[in-house]
């Protein structure tokens, strides 16, 4: 039994422009989002001593731990997002090129002449 192959014009178009785009925007958030997680990180130390040693202390350092947690994963996790959308990119525009290394010239028809307007109009003589 033959798999079925799919036709290649999918109708998909894929901006490597657009590609790259994504991934500076990405790695700006992934930035942005780890600057929030310092600037958790230092006012969490900072308050730190005012809970004491008793269960407050114990609580604020589960939150601290598990908000640092997330804010460090979901900065860590864009970051290799925004790379592997500046991977994309460099692939398609690899294979773009390979392609289109590939593809001959193409000939085109010569553009055709100017129409002339007509010398005698019936109606407006031309001089």
């Amino acid at each position: 039994m033959q798999v079925p192959v799919p036709d290649s014009g999918s109708g998909y178009t894929v901006s490597t422009h657009m590609l790259y785009s994504a991934s500076q925007y990405l790695n700006d958030q992934a930035q942005a989002i780890a600057r929030v997680r310092d600037s958790f990180n230092g006012a969490c130390y900072a308050g730190e001593g005012a809970f004491g040693s008793g269960p407050a202390r114990s609580a604020f350092n589960e939150f601290f731990t598990a908000w640092f947690s997330a804010l460090d994963g979901q900065a860590e996790t864009m970051g290799s997002v925004a790379d592997a959308t500046e991977q994309c990119a460099v692939l398609y525009d690899h294979a773009e090129r390979v392609v289109l290394g590939k593809v001959p010239a193409m000939r085109t028809k010569p553009r055709p002449l100017r129409a002339k307007p007509p010398q005698d109009f019936p109606a407006i003589p031309f001089p």
